[in-house]
């Protein structure tokens, strides 16, 4: 099996994510812009109450009525739990930080202001992973959705519903 690239992974997360009526709220494709999104940049931490500083950058950003979900690409999902970033993290340990830095209200507040993007008050903060190939045990907290294929795999995604 051929297992798909990272940004052959983001192509099909953006195809699949339409085609289910989930809105993209921004896009930070591997390796460069998809002119489509704005970039997904959210601060990552307050420096004296401002919002000037360090950023992270989530792959995609979608919303399905009360729903946000942060997804992080990769082409392995051991690629996602291993790899680690500058910070020394991992995709996974990013996204888990990055739901602990926000309330769901601030989260909403930074993303609508940043992108125009009509966003629910409080929504529900949602995390996955994204991937080519699901190469060990999925984590129990968060969605994994496998592109091997044309039709993804979706793996422990909870409450959190694709379809």
């Amino acid at each position: 099996m051929i297992v798909p690239s990272e940004f052959e992974v983001y192509q099909r997360l953006i195809e699949f994510l339409g085609a289910n009526g989930w809105t993209i709220i921004c896009a930070s494709p591997p390796g460069g812009t998809d002119n489509r999104y704005r970039k997904c940049l959210l601060p990552r931490r307050e420096i004296g109450g401002s919002e000037k500083g360090p950023r992270d950058e989530v792959d995609v950003t979608a919303l399905n009525k009360d729903v946000i979900v942060l997804i992080e690409c990769k082409p392995r999902l051991s690629d996602s739990l291993t790899q680690l970033n500058a910070l020394l993290e991992s995709d996974y340990r990013k996204l888990k930080r990055i739901e602990s830095s926000f309330y769901p209200s601030r989260l909403s507040s930074l993303l609508q202001r940043t992108t125009e993007v009509s966003i629910p008050e409080n929504p529900t903060i949602a995390l996955a992973l994204a991937v080519g190939s699901v190469n060990c045990d999925p984590p129990s907290d968060m969605a994994v959705l496998e592109f091997a294929s044309k039709d993804p795999r979706i793996w422990r995604s909870g409450s959190l519903k694709f379809c």
